[in-house]
C-alpha cells in the first residue's frame, strides 16, 4: 500500500529523470517535504550539467514553495574510466540532456550550475541520512515512507559521495526511506566502499538500469543497458553487496512498451495539457520523441517506473521474477550486461542443489508494470501545477 513518502534521488539528470523527479515532487503520497535531497552522477551528460538540469527542474515544479531540496554533486566519471568508451547520446537527449532549449520555461539561470551543496560529496551524505532514519528504502532515486511530519531539510551545498552516506544517518524520525537510482551506480558503489554499514541501511532499493533478456541500448554490437554499461564495476558492486531487498527495473520495461501504438496507450497525451509542467516535459523529451517516431515508437516511461513503483509498489508492478544476478565485466560484446542465474528456476530441488550458487541474494526483476496506472500518475503530476 502507498504511504506518505520522503525521498532521496540519485540521478544523471536527463529527460526521463526530469519526469521521474517531478512525479516524486508532485505525488500525493509524499510528505510536505517530499524530497530530502537529490544526488547527481555523470551519465549521459557531465555532472555539472546534471546539477544545472536538476536546479531547473526544481524551479519547474515550484519546489521552493514546498520545501528546500539540497543538491549534492557526485561522481564525475565511472570507477574505471576507459578512454574511448564514452557513448554520445546527444542525438536523443541533446547536448544538455533535456532538449537543448535553455530559454524555454523555466529558462536556465546563471545560478543553476552552482546550486549544489559544496560541503560534502553525495555518497557520504546518503549514508548519513540512512543512519538517521528508521525503516529506509533506497531507489536509485531515493524514497522514505512513514508518518506525515513537519520536517524541512536543508543541508547546504555538498559533494555527492559523502552526502549519500550522511543522508542515511538520522534514525530519530519514524520514516521509511526508499532509494531510487536513475543513473549509473557510481555514487552508490562509492558509498558501499566508504561505509561497510551502507549495504544494510536502506529498507529497500529500486534501480532503473540493467537488463533481463540481454537487450542493450549502447551500441549495435553491445548487449548492455546504458546505466550499467556506463559503469559496469559500480553495478557489479551494488548488485553483489547490497543486503536489503533490491528491485530492478530493466531496460526491457521501456523497450517492449514503446512498441505499443498510441491507440493502445498514448505516452505523449500529457504533453499537450498546456500546464507549465506539461510544457517543460514537452521541451525535455522533444528530441527523443522525434528520434523514436522515425521507428514508430513512443517515448515510453523508463525512470518514471522506478519512482512510481517506489511510491505504490503493489499497484504499479504487475509481474516480477526473483533471480540471483551479477554483471559481466570482461566481455567485449557483453561488458555491463546483467547475467541472471536461471538454473534455480529449472533445478530448484535438493537433488540438484549443487547446480545453484546461493551466495548472492536474489534480486526482484520487474517483468511488466501497470502502464495505465503510471500514465495516470504522470498526468496527475502535470495537472497538479495547473
Amino acid at each position: 500500500m502507498p504511504g506518505n513518502k520522503k525521498l532521496i534521488i540519485d540521478t544523471d539528470g536527463v529527460a526521463d529523470d526530469v519526469r521521474a523527479i517531478s512525479l516524486a515532487l508532485q505525488s500525493p503520497n509524499v510528505q510536505a517535504s517530499p524530497v530530502l535531497a537529490i544526488t547527481t552522477v555523470r551519465g549521459v551528460i557531465n555532472v555539472d550539467q546534471v546539477v544545472t538540469n536538476i536546479s531547473r527542474t526544481l524551479r519547474a515544479n515550484k519546489a521552493k514553495v514546498r520545501c528546500l531540496v539540497p543538491i549534492y554533486k557526485g561522481a564525475f566519471e565511472p570507477l574505471v574510466a576507459v578512454t574511448g568508451s564514452e557513448v554520445d547520446e546527444s542525438f536523443f537527449f541533446g547536448k544538455d540532456g533535456i532538449g537543448d532549449k535553455p530559454n524555454d520555461f523555466p529558462a536556465v539561470t546563471a545560478d543553476d550550475r552552482e546550486n549544489y551543496d559544496k560541503t560534502m560529496p553525495a555518497s557520504l551524505a546518503l549514508t548519513k541520512l540512512l543512519k538517521q532514519h528508521n525503516d529506509v528504502t533506497l531507489v536509485c532515486l531515493v524514497f522514505l515512507c512513514g508518518r506525515v511530519i513537519s520536517y524541512w531539510v536543508y543541508v547546504g551545498v555538498t559533494h555527492s559521495i559523502k552526502s549519500l552516506i550522511l543522508l542515511t544517518f538520522d534514525r530519530s524520525l519514524s520514516i521509511c526511506q526508499e532509494a531510487v537510482f536513475l543513473g549509473p551506480l557510481t555514487n552508490i558503489a562509492l558509498a558501499l566502499k566508504l561505509d561497510k554499514e551502507f549495504a544494510s541501511l536502506p529498507k529497500e532499493v529500486y534501480i532503473m538500469g540493467g537488463n533481463l533478456y540481454g537487450i542493450g541500448n549502447m551500441r549495435s554490437e553491445h548487449t548492455s543497458e546504458f546505466n550499467f554499461g556506463n559503469d559496469p564495476e559500480a553495478a557489479y558492486i551494488v548488485l553483489s553487496k547490497m543486503q536489503c531487498p533490491v528491485t530492478l527495473i530493466p531496460w526491457e520495461a521501456f523497450y517492449f512498451e514503446s512498441e505499443k501504438p498510441h491507440q493502445e496507450i498514448d505516452f505523449h497525451a500529457h504533453l499537450s495539457l498546456g500546464t507549465p509542467l506539461a510544457n517543460y516535459f514537452s521541451t525535455v523529451t522533444s528530441l527523443g520523441r522525434a528520434v523514436l517516431q522515425k521507428n514508430n515508437r513512443q517515448f515510453a516511461f523508463c525512470d518514471e517506473i522506478a519512482v512510481a513503483a517506489a511510491i505504490d509498489d503493489q499497484t504499479v508492478i504487475k509481474e516480477s521474477k526473483q533471480l540471483r544476478a551479477s554483471v559481466e565485466l570482461a566481455g567485449y560484446h557483453t561488458r555491463g550486461q546483467v547475467a541472471c542465474d536461471w538454473t534455480e528456476q529449472l533445478f530448484n530441488n535438493e537433488d540438484l542443489e549443487h547446480k545453484i550458487d546461493r551466495r548472492r541474494k536474489p534480486i526482484r526483476f520487474v517483468v511488466s508494470y501497470n502502464v495505465r496506472i503510471v500514465n495516470r500518475m504522470i498526468t496527475d503530476a502535470v495537472q497538479n501545477l495547473s
